[in-house]
């Protein structure tokens, strides 16, 4: 059995390496290493994305995942509340949608002009030099 162990000894003993087999791995280590070099920029902006992108995630599912458990444990009563507050809404957006269809072409009307007077404000101050506007001052 002790002959067994012995035979393990060398395997396990540090002998130097020779210079020739060690300069060649490690020109075979640079080779590689500059025939795919690593873009460490790429790299953490990608990690950086990805983080962003687990936050977005995460912040969508457990926003789903709080609505549905609302929506599954609201007591009955308090479906009635929410349906009318459904309804209210749905009066307000069509509300407004008859509003706009009346007064659409006013509002844009006044934007138009409000925009083409403030555009004359400032190419009439603009164009006065600073001796014309003392004058006109």
């Amino acid at each position: 059995m002790h002959e067994g162990n012995d035979s393990w000894i060398p395997a396990f003993q540090d002998k130097p390496l020779a210079s020739g087999t060690l300069s060649d791995f490690h020109a075979q280590i640079m080779v590689k290493v500059l025939s795919d070099p690593v873009d460490f920029r790429a790299r953490t902006e990608l990690a950086r994305r990805r983080r962003w992108g687990l936050a977005f995630v995460g912040s969508w599912l457990g926003l789903g995942l709080s609505c549905l458990w609302v929506l599954i444990f609201m007591p009955q009563a308090g479906w009635g509340f929410l349906l009318g507050k459904i309804r209210f809404a749905v009066g307000l957006g069509i509300a407004a949608e008859s509003l706009w269809q009346e007064y659409s072409w006013h509002l844009t009307g006044l934007a138009v002009t409000a925009g083409f007077l403030v555009a004359g404000l400032k190419g009439r101050s603009s164009s006065l030099g600073p001796e014309d506007s003392r004058a006109a001052g």
